[in-house]
């Protein structure tokens, strides 16, 4: 179901023309580990992030639910039900590049194109866990995808991809603390 539910959401964007990558855990599954997801993430073009809620309101698939600086929380009608999918502003992942920047670097190194659309790498997912203010609480997550199987070398390709956007300063002790925590937990 999930993988429906997925692909009828990535069917829409298209339809109503949102350039997207699936990140978060949809995209972790969607690369052939089940980590117990149950929303859908896209990062959007800066300028998708603009226009994203306009586009939302006009399909009758979509609901919005919440409005902030970096994120757009909307639903999807699947199967008779909402469900919650959530759009994510470029700059706020992008260190030093622009949001565009960030998005092509993605796609061009760090992520599958497959019929859905582009498809993040689990390391892009770890890396805009750890990037974020609070991502003392993603840890968790991280934690969660590692006990899934995911290999905890992922985290030395977080660091790869904040050198590539001039963070690794400010990432590299967050995942230095990361890598303690899951070594205690495993």
């Amino acid at each position: 179901m999930k993988n429906k539910f997925l692909e009828e959401v990535c069917s829409e964007l298209k339809e109503i023309g949102v350039d997207y990558v699936i990140v978060g855990g949809s995209a972790i599954e969607s690369q052939g580990w089940d980590v117990g997801t149950y929303d859908i993430d896209f990062v959007l073009t800066a300028k998708g992030f603009s226009e994203i809620e306009e586009k939302l309101n006009d399909s009758p698939r979509f609901r919005m639910i919440d409005s902030i600086r970096s994120m757009i929380e909307s639903e999807f009608m699947f199967e008779n039900t909402w469900r919650t999918v959530e759009f994510l502003d470029p700059e706020y992942f992008s260190g030093e590049k622009t949001g565009d920047e960030f998005i092509e670097y993605v796609k061009r190194y760090r992520s599958t194109k497959k019929d859905i659309g582009y498809v993040s790498d689990p390391e892009v997912v770890f890396f805009m866990r750890l990037v974020v203010s609070d991502w003392e609480i993603y840890v968790q997550k991280i934690l969660r995808d590692i006990r899934a199987g995911l290999p905890v070398t992922i985290l030395d390709d977080v660091i790869e991809i904040a050198n590539n956007l001039g963070i690794e300063e400010k990432v590299k002790p967050r995942v230095e603390y990361t890598k303690e925590i899951v070594q205690a937990n495993l």
